[in-house]
């Protein structure tokens, strides 16, 4: 007795045939626009140091989106209501399970 091996032998999906239109497309891991996050260099330009991904399959992303595509101008807006915070990942030996 075999076994049976699926005609793609690796059992690798293959994305070249998602983005061309082969294949079944799922297009669930795009985002419909990004927040870009950037810092000001020291030789005068900026550097990006991260992004927010935008999907319009959420609530609040949706709402955000169509406003920012009927006002670009509002990204000034968000700048001054943005709360940046920073998490350390370093574990906390205070907050250890006392086991």
């Amino acid at each position: 007795m075999g076994f049976q091996q699926p005609a793609n032998q690796n059992n690798v999906t293959n994305f070249s045939n998602m983005r061309s239109g082969g294949g079944n497309r799922n297009e669930n891991w795009k985002s419909d626009g990004f927040l870009n996050l950037y810092l000001p260099t020291t030789g005068g330009g900026q550097r990006k140091v991260g992004s927010i991904p935008l999907k319009l399959s959420r609530a609040g992303d949706a709402q955000l989106i169509e406003k920012l595509r009927a006002d670009p101008a509002l990204v000034d807006r968000l700048k001054e209501l943005l709360i940046l915070e920073y998490n350390d990942a370093t574990p906390n030996e205070d907050n250890a399970f006392a086991l």
